[in-house]
């Protein structure tokens, strides 16, 4: 027997989630390197063991990273704006 295309429509409804209970979408910020990482960024080379430090310093808390001040250091030193200074 079929169910009357009141309750069918009650049943749709019920199954999605209405908007003012959606959490937003979060993104962490990627860290500017991760797309051309360095011979030593964390992200080069992903196995088990760097996975947990490329969560943290690759995606969010990039800033905090060791390798980061290094290589934003060797980005700023060969700029053409440095170079043309020198």
């Amino acid at each position: 027997m079929a169910r009357p295309l009141l309750y069918r429509k009650a049943m749709k409804e019920k199954s999605t989630i209405p908007e003012y209970r959606k959490k937003p979408e979060q993104t962490a910020p990627l860290c500017e390197f991760s797309q051309q990482p360095f011979d030593d960024c964390y992200c080069r080379n992903v196995n088990g063991q760097t996975v947990p430090y490329v969560v943290k310093f690759c995606m969010g808390e990039y800033m905090e990273c060791s390798i980061y001040p290094r290589q934003i250091h060797q980005k700023t030193d060969r700029s053409p704006a440095n170079k043309a200074a020198v």
